[in-house]
């Protein structure tokens, strides 16, 4: 299944409101690669929840990773060392919330990724910057799941360089 695809689904089934086909929920997922698990517990994930999320990573509605495109903020008012993710999921509560409402915090990596610094804990926007207008914020919240939006830089270099020296051209 190509990724675009992978995240519609995926993102659909965080959404409430949205449904997804059952033989996507039912498909088991593509292992957890090595690379990424070396990451994980280099980065401090103890080796007992690295098993378990690997094992339980399989079945579709256990999947807590995606793979995201990087995009410039286009409304220039994320601020700066944060990141936006478009998409709906339930709080613990049970209502519908923003992505970043949700899980204010991320781990973020790029392929390949050799060490940990080659990855970032991110900070999740989950609502509106006080510099933004309403226009702004609907122009971000109209984006997919499937994407990561990094705010532009005012004094450090751009998150995406500060990720395993990258970039966001593919």
């Amino acid at each position: 299944m190509d990724m675009r695809l992978e995240n519609v689904c995926l993102g659909s089934s965080l959404d409430p409101n949205k449904s997804v086909r059952s033989s996507w929920k039912n498909r088991e997922k593509k292992k957890l690669s090595e690379m990424y698990c070396r990451m994980l517990l280099g980065f401090g994930v103890p080796k007992n929840i690295l098993k378990n999320y690997k094992s339980s990573s399989k079945i579709a509605t256990s999947v807590k990773h995606a793979h995201l495109k990087g995009l410039a903020d286009p409304t220039g008012k994320i601020p700066e060392g944060k990141c936006f993710i478009p998409g709906y999921t339930n709080n613990n509560d049970g209502q519908r919330v923003l992505f970043g409402k949700c899980f204010p915090k991320v781990y973020v990596s790029r392929s390949p990724c050799l060490t940990p610094s080659d990855a970032k804990l991110l900070s999740v926007i989950g609502t509106k910057p006080s510099t933004m207008n309403a226009d702004e914020w609907d122009e971000l919240c109209s984006f997919e799941f499937g994407s990561i939006i990094f705010g532009l830089p005012e004094k450090y270099a751009p998150l995406p360089c500060m990720i395993a020296d990258g970039d966001l051209d593919g």
